[in-house]
């Protein structure tokens, strides 16, 4: 399988950064990916997509991201 490009958007934040993942990627390589990247995340941080929570522990692709996808990331209060 080959890359995806995501775009990932930290609730608020203007900018967003652009990860290359792999469709069998999980949410644990995506928060490892963001944190190799620069990035902060808490492993209490939420994804959702396409108007949906993401789940922990499926692949990208069985939550329907494909490429060129925003992912939002949600911090949880007092994190």
């Amino acid at each position: 399988m080959s890359a995806i490009a995501i775009f990932v958007k930290k609730s608020g934040e203007s900018n967003e950064r652009k990860l290359d993942m792999e469709p069998t990627d999980t949410l644990a390589e995506l928060r490892k990916k963001l944190v190799k990247e620069g990035g902060n995340t808490s492993g209490r941080s939420r994804f959702r997509a396409n108007g949906k929570a993401l789940g922990e522990g499926f692949t990208l692709k069985s939550q329907g991201i494909k490429d060129g996808d925003r992912v939002h990331m949600v911090g949880l209060l007092g994190h």
